[in-house]
């Protein structure tokens, strides 16, 4: 059985899974986000941790209007 099929971490909240899921990116050293969710990620940094993205491109803020809007 591989590691994809384990449960290796529970949270509580939907917030508790969040600050893991950016924990794990940073505590790997992952730079990249997946291409599909670079946005939500990106927003999700900004609105949840304070962190602005490094460039507000086009299609950062139409993705950004759309899950806000």
């Amino acid at each position: 059985m591989g590691i994809d099929k384990e449960v290796l971490l529970e949270t509580d909240s939907c917030q508790q899974g969040l600050f893991a899921l950016f924990g794990v990116h940073y505590v790997v050293n992952i730079e990249i986000y997946p291409k599909k969710f670079k946005h939500i990620y990106q927003f999700i940094e900004e609105s949840a941790f304070g962190i602005p993205p490094k460039k507000r491109t086009v299609q950062y803020r139409k993705s950004e209007a759309k899950l806000l809007g």
